[in-house]
This record gives structure tokens, sequence and C-alpha cells, in this order.
């Protein structure tokens, strides 16, 4: 594959594969679709396909029915000798009718790691596809795909991978940055992911040079991430390609320390897990004094059973702490904080005139309140107590937040 090797652009590296198809099988036209990290399939290049029907199928969407989204999410290659079944009616590229012979393969790199998909036809159906036939188109693709996770792993030839000059621009949006790609088994299931690249100013937990983590997987780096977080984190992002970020603590035990337990592994804060084409870059920060104050309130608040909560009255923006939602038994995922002008809207009626006293309370004395209200708390519909108490804060003459926290306090009411 010396020719891909040099290949300029997409459409003359995917013509390579082309004419190798073509003078030994007997290929009409061959297309290469990369797979984008919202799960979309990306028209790479083609030879033969034609401009019209390129155009058409240039960008395939994950929620689109069509051959080369199945193989993606199955795994499976499709060899058609015949052409498509005739019950089944799967939009199809088909230049040459769909009885023409086709054959649809992914396209994994040395890591395992899925790039896309090729589909190849020829001009008319054939009776079988030999092994011989098999084999060699099967090598061939490989060989293909082999030179294809390399070109995109260090030059601008697709969309899947970053090139030198967007990693060194990821460089100077964040100053520590870990990039990873998945590393996959034969039925495409993620077994671990590979370290790609560490910004100039990564700082390991471990306080480990980046030398150091060259060459290693996430879970040969940070083994205690195999039970859960940074692993199951990374896993999550990937398969939603939504960005996620935690916002206490997770176990980062370095390789090589025999930490393996979340309570003797070193820990990270402020983890950010974002897609990053094919993979996934993480940002962090080691745990210092700050947080672990930090996690001493947490623990606090949640052994207290009080949640914290501010109220900014000039841009109306409301701020709970995570142990706030679990005062009201709301998921944080999605339930939203809720402002004290709607408060009285989610207590018993009876509790609802104190509440409204409450605020106004606050805002025309403008002194620190208390006031007890009851709930029915969703999902077990228990009737909980609560204690709300605040103080305004003022700018000049004018209140324009409010600070305080709310606490059950059921168990005064109910004593055992």
């Amino acid at each position: 594959m010396a020719a891909a090797e040099r290949a300029k652009d997409g459409s003359e590296l995917v013509g390579v594969l082309a004419e190798q198809l073509g003078s030994r099988f007997g290929v009409t036209a061959v297309a290469v679709w990369l797979l984008d990290a919202d799960g979309a399939l990306d028209l790479f290049g083609q030879d033969g396909l034609g401009g019209t029907e390129s155009s058409r199928w240039r960008r395939l969407p994950p929620q689109f029915d069509c051959l080369e989204q199945r193989v993606v999410a199955d795994g499976h290659e499709l060899w058609w000798p015949a052409g498509l079944p005739a019950a089944d009616e799967v939009p199809a590229a088909a230049p040459w009718g769909r009885n023409a012979a086709r054959v649809v393969l992914g396209l994994r790199d040395r890591t395992g790691t899925l790039l896309g998909v090729v589909e190849a036809w020829w001009p008319a159906s054939r009776d079988a596809f030999e092994v011989s036939t098999r084999v060699w188109v099967s090598a061939a693709v490989a060989g293909f795909a082999d030179v294809l996770g390399l070109r995109l792993a260090y030059g601008p030839v697709g969309s899947t991978a970053p090139s030198l000059p967007i990693f060194a621009a990821l460089d100077q949006i964040t100053e520590s940055a870990l990039v990873i790609r998945p590393l996959r088994d034969a039925g495409g299931a993620v077994t671990d992911f590979s370290v790609v690249h560490l910004s100039p100013g990564y700082v390991d937990p471990a306080g480990r040079p980046a030398a150091e983590l060259a060459g290693l997987t996430l879970l040969e780096a940070y083994p205690a991430s195999a039970s859960g977080g940074l692993f199951a984190l990374a896993e999550r992002v990937l398969a939603s390609g939504r960005a996620e970020h935690l916002t206490g603590t997770a176990a980062c035990a370095p390789a090589g320390t025999g930490l393996t337990g979340d309570t003797d592994a070193v820990q990270v804060t402020g983890v950010h897990a974002v897609p990053f084409f094919a993979g996934v870059v993480f940002s962090w920060r080691p745990v210092g004094e700050a947080e672990e104050r930090a996690d001493l309130l947490d623990h606090a608040q949640r052994l207290g059973r009080i949640g914290a909560w501010e109220e900014n009255l000039v841009t109306g923006d409301v701020r709970w702490t995570d142990s706030a939602f679990a005062v009201f038994g709301l998921d944080l995922r999605h339930a939203l904080p809720i402002p004290t002008t709607s408060l009285h809207s989610f207590v018993i009626a009876a509790d609802r005139a104190p509440v409204r006293r409450f605020r106004q309370s606050l805002l025309h004395r403008r002194e620190p309140a208390v006031a007890v209200f009851r709930i029915v708390r969703p999902g077990d519909t228990a009737i909980r107590q609560i204690r709300i108490f605040a103080e305004p804060v003022l700018a000049g003459d004018e209140v324009v937040a409010l600070r305080g926290a709310f606490q059950d306090v059921s168990a005064h009411y109910h004593p055992r």
C-alpha cells in the first residue's frame, strides 16, 4: 500500500484501494465513509460511484437505516453476491441496480478502533463469493485500514481523528488534557482506551512525567478506574456523544503504586470528559487542600441532611448543592433548582402562606429568617418536614441575592 501512503487526500487514498480491487476482482466502484463522533458516517472518498450518487450518500446519520449504519451497529460484514434481498427495502446506493453484487465491511485500525465503513460494487450479480475472493478482499481492506488509521492520526485527511494542528489548538484551550481512543474486542465492545495525546502541561495525579505514560492504555496508567470512575465515564461519553462533568472526585490510582482501592487511590477533581473526534478528551486537576475541605463540607451536609442554596435576584439564577436536591428527593440529573418565588408551589397547601411570608420577610426586613414547611417527596411519596433558613445579600440598600440552606428535620417531628 505504498501508493496509499503517498496519497494527498481521501479521494486518492480510496482510489488506490479501488484500483487494487478492480484489477484483481472486477470491482467497479468503492466508497469509504468515516465514523464521526456523533455516530454519523461522512463520505471520505469514492472512486467510480459518480457525482450524483456520491452526493446523495455524503452523510449518513446514525438514525438512518442503511447498509452502512447496519455494519456499524452490529459489526457484521455484508457479502451479497446477488445484491439486496428482495424482501429488504433498505435504502441503498445502487448505481448498477439493486441486484448488482456488493460488499460492506467495517474499517478497523491496528488497535481495533472502528474508523468507518467501506463498500464495493460489481456491475452485475454473481453466483457467489468464493472463499479466496473473501480472503483477498478482506486482506486488501485490512491493509487499507492500517494505512488509513496512521494517516488519520498524523495527517489532515479525514474527520475521525485529529491532526497535529488540532492537538496544538487543544493545548492552547486547556493546560492539562489527556486524549484517549477506544480499544475494542472482536465483537466491538470497548475493552480499554489507548492514550494518544498528552498536552505539554498535563498534570498526572501521581506527579509522573508524560514520557512515563507514553504507550500506556487508560487502565494501565490508572488501574483504579477499572471498577468505574474514569473508564465508565469515558464509555458513557463515547456512547452518547455528550460531554460530562464530575462535580465530585474520582479515584485515579497510578500504575505501579500498588493502590487499587478507592480509599487509597490518588483523587482528582473537576473532571471534564468531552467527545473528541472518535475518542474522548479528559481534563482534571489533582485534589488539593481546598477540594479536601469541600469534600468534608459535602460529607457534613449529607450527614446533617442539609443542602445549601443561593438565588441571584438580579439575574434570576438559582444554585443548589447536590445535597439540596437530596433533601427534596429530586434527581439532580433531571431536576432544576427551585427559586424562592416558586417554592410555595412545591409544599403542601397548608404551608404555602408561611413560605410566601418567609420570602417577603427577607426582602422587606432585610434580616435572616427561618420557616418550616412540609413536602411530599416524589418516588416514595413520603411527607418530609423541611426547615429553610436564609439571609439577604445587600448591595447598598438593595437586596441583590438570597443565601441559605434546607434541612430535613422530619426526625424531630416523628420521634421513634
